[in-house]
């Protein structure tokens, strides 16, 4: 019941990142419809889940309760999701749309993927929990870069008709092989893959075999025929 109300808590707050408040209106009521979160919230809110999420939060499994319930992974699963819905393509979609349409508010989806990376990969020796983090990280970035085909679209799927599916703003993920997403995506894993190299030089036991592990996976990903 902790792990689930913490992990509810921390669902609110990933929602900041790339939000968009939505003010429906008649066609007489003036004002806009469409607010972007502004930019220093949004980064407020990615500090706050690097210090209560990617750090492993070791007071969920204390060691008076865990000796009598025996172990459990469900913290390291939740924060594996935070990690991958910050990552989703309908966030970064958000995030992109936003620049185009409230640039002085917009948190400009670059700087963001780049400040992610940084508040997952701090200086230090990661512990296990933060290890497994930095592979789910390289994972989402390569479903970026690689998605997996969509599904076929149900029959009658879009209003009806023959013409294109409904679009509706901030809400639609976007089409994300023609966007810029694996574009950045691949930025972010070129910049990763040399700190890993680095890091793995200054390294040894666990650690150095896991910075070696990270450089070795971006490698495949980013030439995947060698």
């Amino acid at each position: 019941e902790a792990v689930g109300r913490w992990f509810g808590n921390m669902q609110h707050v990933a929602t900041v990142v790339g939000g968009v408040e939505v003010d429906l209106k008649s066609a007489e009521q003036p004002g806009a419809v469409y607010r972007v979160v502004p930019r220093a919230r949004q980064e407020a809110a990615l500090r706050f889940l690097a210090e209560q999420v990617f750090e492993t939060p070791a007071w969920l499994s204390p060691r008076e309760i865990t000796s009598r319930i025996g172990p459990s992974n469900v913290v390291a699963q939740r924060q594996a999701g935070i990690v991958t819905a910050l990552l989703s393509p309908a966030r970064l979609g958000r995030l992109a749309e936003s620049e185009g349409y409230d640039a002085a508010h917009a948190y400009p989806v670059a700087a963001y993927m780049t400040d992610l990376r940084r508040a997952l990969f701090p200086a230090g020796v990661p512990d296990a929990g933060r290890r497994a983090l930095q592979r789910v990280y390289v994972q989402r970035l390569e479903a970026l870069i690689a998605p997996p085909p969509a599904p076929p679209a149900a029959p009658g799927a879009g209003g009806g008709g023959s013409g294109p599916p409904r679009y509706t703003p901030f809400v639609t993920a976007p089409s994300v092989p023609v966007s810029d997403l694996p574009a950045l995506a691949r930025a972010q894993l070129r910049a990763l893959r040399r700190d890993a190299a680095a890091r793995a030089r200054g390294s040894s036991g666990t650690a150095q075999a896991h910075w070696e592990d990270l450089a070795d996976r971006i490698g495949a990903i980013l030439e995947p025929r060698g």
